[in-house]
């Protein structure tokens, strides 16, 4: 048990720094710009490469998760994401800091691809299983609460901005050294011959995994749309300013860290994985139509605690605990195409909403419950797939 633990901590505490990762650039745009002598628009594209190394690496890191064992694929993603760190404060220019950014879109694909994996072997137990997965959640939003406490607190005391950065990388070369010495695969060989684990043949793809890819889609499609134009909405269609409208995001980041708490208390307690993944389907449907009817100051306070506890709760991740269990054999290599789908959606739809943004706000918040409808039928599709494959096996 202590040693499931320490390798669970270790694993996850990477995700403090993929949250980092995912907001430091834009933290400290400023100092940046002037080291890059670059545009606002320059760095943003550095920023956008952190997701195109992600959708380029995801299947490369599935099938090195599944060939080279999982410790040694979280610490690729470990050296990947020093790279990055160092990288970006010493590149001369932005070109080569989008070089450099690639790497943190790597780290963040062989860290999905190997711990998520990981866990599912460490904690066999449905319950267990269900209830550790979406904790990855709160070590990500720990990450990016603290930050802009660091970066601004360095900022007063006159201290570079590029502290940030090597202390980000030596905290995660010290996590690697921790990890070295974890003995992963002797634990998880233990708790497979504990449990008796047997890979059935794999079930169709098509039937099976495709519904699951369409509820990786929606799912981070669902939250990442909210947050990235309710403040904007609020401000077009009510008197709160956009310093009350950014207010929001802060309800609905809160909302999510409690939550992954809740939900993981819900789930170690025996509540169905399909049961959590549907009702935060249903509810943020339901909520986002009400804010689309009904756009009001009360409306949008309900509606950031509403899509931030049922859509940002740890949903992604349960759905992805379905793909491992349809599909056990080569979990790193699915976990990618589960992630592949989210790659796709962090690409595509900031300008798809952009472009309906252009016309009116509301098309973007229509559309965001309509992806919460999708998802709601595809995790009902999922759940019947589940049965129908438990019947199949139990006969």
């Amino acid at each position: 048990m202590a040693k499931r633990t320490s390798i669970l901590l270790s694993a996850y505490l990477n995700y403090i720094f993929q949250g980092i990762g995912a907001i430091i650039i834009a933290q400290n745009m400023d100092a940046l710009k002037a080291s890059w002598h670059a545009t606002t628009a320059q760095v943003s594209l550095v920023i956008s490469a952190i997701g195109i190394g992600r959708l380029l690496s995801l299947h490369l890191s599935g099938y090195l998760s599944d060939h080279v064992g999982r410790k040694r694929s979280v610490q690729y993603g470990i050296l990947a994401f020093v790279i990055f760190y160092l990288g970006i404060i010493y590149s001369p220019n932005y070109i080569m800091a989008m070089i450099i950014a690639l790497f943190a879109g790597f780290s963040n694909a062989l860290f999905d691809t190997s711990i998520y994996p990981l866990v599912t072997e460490l904690y066999p137990d449905d319950k267990q299983k269900n209830a550790i997965s979406i904790l990855n959640k709160a070590f990500i939003s720990c990450g990016q609460f603290i930050l802009p406490f660091i970066v601004s607190g360095f900022a007063g005391a006159g201290i570079s901005f590029r502290w940030t950065f090597i202390i980000c990388a030596l905290c995660l070369v010290i996590n690697s050294l921790w990890l070295s010495s974890l003995p992963i695969e002797e634990v998880v060989q233990e708790e497979e011959k504990m449990t008796e684990v047997h890979h059935e043949p794999a079930p169709s793809f098509f039937r099976y995994g495709m519904p699951l890819m369409i509820f990786s889609f929606v799912s981070i499609s669902l939250f990442n749309t909210f947050t990235l134009w309710v403040p904007q909405f609020a401000v077009d269609m009510t008197s709160m300013t956009m310093n009350q409208g950014r207010l929001l995001v802060s309800i609905y980041s809160l909302c999510s860290f409690i939550s992954v708490i809740v939900t993981s208390y819900l789930l170690n307690r025996g509540i169905p994985r399909f049961a959590v993944m549907m009702t935060g389907m249903g509810m943020s449907a339901i909520t986002l139509f009400a804010l689309v009817i009904y756009p009001t100051k009360l409306m949008f306070m309900i509606s950031a605690v509403c899509i931030g506890f049922f859509a940002a709760g740890g949903i992604w991740q349960l759905g992805l605990l379905t793909v491992l269990d349809f599909f056990g054999k080569h979990k790193g290599k699915y976990t990618g195409h589960y992630s592949f789908a989210t790659a796709i959606s962090l690409t595509v739809l900031p300008y798809l909403t952009g472009l309906l943004a252009d016309h009116h706000l509301t098309m973007v918040f229509l559309l965001d419950a309509l992806f919460a409808v999708v998802g709601l039928l595809m995790a009902i599709i999922s759940y019947r797939n589940m049965q129908r494959l438990n019947a199949k096996t139990s006969v």
